[in-house]
């Protein structure tokens, strides 16, 4: 048995949750105990309308067509804008690539759903690679079906140079290699001082893991950079040991730090990565001028020379004054530096 209900039977009730039961009577007028009632959602008004294509929001995340790991960590939304007929209780759900991000209410427009790192990233066993993926969402009304729509293609680029992390997207990744500076004179691990004046310095890791030719690292002094770099060649594998371009002597000069903070950046062109830091004792602040040391007897000669003439006489060792200065510390320790010559008139140095 089929039976038509009038429209405007409806028209006096209110949206929501509503019931349908029947009871049977017989001619007599007799009416059997109500039907179980048959739940169903009452809608008075209208359907929503033709839904928008979403939108990635802010637009300059999206102004070069791609999404790169630095707009993850900046952070990106799927925009809705407004679709007529509207109704309070309306909830949107967007779905990245077909993954669901959670539904959300709409409770005015535009309304932006935030893409987060695992739903953008999607499974951590799908290999990572340049994609473009559909992005779409559904308007959800009460338990009516849910009203879609169109999907917009996004451009997706999120592999990195070196092995992935735990804390991705974030740029440092503490499971890189460190690396190790020396001077390419004083050759001492993670030293860098005054004897390395001009040669500079050289950074030295071990490769990343999947190392791809053209891949570039970068390296970083107190934050400032890329101070030199190393790009892969073809050959190049995981754990070997590569070197730097050279660090300049004006990069490294003028500092006095015995924990100065470097480190390396990979890059394959489109996402960076950076290592923890390295602390190097440098010392390649400005040297302290002290005072020329007096000699204590008198020269001879226009040519101010010191021969057996001068005073005190000369025969039992020539003496020197070191003038106190208050730039000298406790236990310091003083070096005097001689140069003359012997009787070949070849020069020759003497150090006490």
């Amino acid at each position: 048995m089929i039976v038509y209900l009038p429209a405007d039977k409806f028209r006096v009730l209110i949206s929501g949750a509503a019931f349908i039961f029947y009871r049977i009577f017989d001619r007599a007028g007799y009416f059997s105990v109500r039907s179980a009632g048959l739940p169903f959602q009452l809608s008075l008004i209208p359907l929503p309308g033709p839904r928008p294509l979403p939108e990635i929001y802010p637009p300059e995340r999206y102004s070069d067509l791609l999404i790169k790991r630095d707009d993850a960590r900046a952070g990106i939304f799927v925009r809705i804008n407004a679709y007529t007929n509207w109704a309070p209780g309306d909830k949107v759900r967007v779905y990245w690539e077909g993954r669901p991000a959670l539904l959300q209410d709409v409770i005015g427009f535009p309304t932006d759903v935030r893409i987060d790192w695992p739903l953008l990233r999607g499974p951590l066993t799908d290999p990572l690679a340049p994609e473009t993926v559909p992005v779409r969402y559904e308007i959800i009304r009460f338990s009516l079906p849910p009203f879609p729509s169109f999907a917009i293609p996004v451009n997706v680029n999120l592999p990195v140079a070196g092995q992935d992390h735990a804390n991705a997207p974030a740029l440092l990744n503490l499971d890189l290699p460190l690396t190790e500076v020396r001077g390419l004179v004083s050759n001492t691990k993670n030293v860098v001082n005054h004897d390395d004046n001009p040669a500079g310095a050289r950074a030295r890791v071990l490769l990343y893991q999947d190392p791809q030719p053209g891949e570039v690292l970068g390296f970083y002094w107190n934050g400032i950079g890329p101070v030199a770099s190393y790009t892969v060649q073809p050959g190049d594998v995981a754990g070997q040991l590569v070197f730097s371009t050279v660090i300049p002597w004006a990069v490294m000069e003028g500092f006095i730090h015995p924990a100065l903070p470097v480190y390396y950046t990979t890059s394959n062109g489109v996402n960076d990565q950076q290592s923890d830091n390295t602390f190097v004792n440098v010392n390649t602040g400005t040297l302290i001028q002290f005072p020329a040391p007096v000699l204590k007897h008198t020269l001879v000669g226009g040519a101010g020379n010191l021969s057996c003439c001068s005073k005190p006489e000369v025969f039992f060792g020539v003496h020197w004054h070191v003038t106190a200065d208050p730039l000298f510390e406790l236990n310091d320790v003083i070096r005097f530096f001689w140069e003359g010559y012997d009787r070949a008139a070849a020069k020759s140095e003497c150090n006490t």
